[in-house]
């Protein structure tokens, strides 16, 4: 195999892992930050530092461990420089909260794809309108003048939805064994 052929495998095979497992990465840089603009730039420099650092990583380990470590990094790198958090937590809890997110992965995991298939249980009206209201940037303002409805409703019907959302995930997960508290 040529360098070039073996480069292209090595792109291909990351873009399939990160691809893959971005959402759980970002999950884990969010735990990590009280704000989601800052968590989405630490996924970006995340992602970058990935990649540069590809050719360290050795197939068939656990590359959401691997992406973890350099995530834990780049967040420290990011609060030591620029976090916008009044108050400070020393390294101590910073590090137990990382190992906390990182140990709770799997259930996370099957938190979001329980809430995925919930979501597709849906009526498409209101899929639509969770759609809506969680774009980038969106808000229930927003999203009530593209419906043309009153913002006092939409937020009974975004209610409603979160209720059933609730109701559908607390349901799966319990006949799967795991208890589910409401926030």
């Amino acid at each position: 195999m040529s360098e070039t052929d073996r480069r292209i495998v090595d792109v291909e095979e990351f873009v399939r892992l990160l691809m893959a497992h971005e959402r759980q990465i970002f999950t884990y840089i969010l735990a990590l930050l009280p704000h989601v603009a800052d968590a989405e730039d630490v996924l970006q420099e995340t992602s970058i530092i990935l990649w540069r650092k590809f050719p360290e990583y050795q197939p068939g380990t656990n590359f959401v461990s691997w992406a973890f470590s350099v995530a834990n990094n780049v967040v420290r790198n990011f609060r030591a420089k620029r976090c916008r958090c009044r108050v400070k937590f020393d390294e101590g809890l910073f590090a137990a909260v990382a190992a906390d997110v990182e140990s709770m992965r799997e259930e996370l995991d099957l938190g979001r794809l329980t809430l995925l298939d919930c979501i597709d249980e849906l009526p498409p009206d209101d899929r639509d309108l969770l759609r809506r209201r969680y774009e980038l940037g969106a808000t229930i303002k927003s999203v009530a003048v593209a419906v043309g409805r009153s913002v006092e409703g939409l937020y009974k019907t975004m209610r409603r939805i979160h209720d059933a959302l609730y109701d559908c995930v607390h349901r799966k997960l319990t006949s799967e064994g795991i208890h589910v508290r409401k926030p």
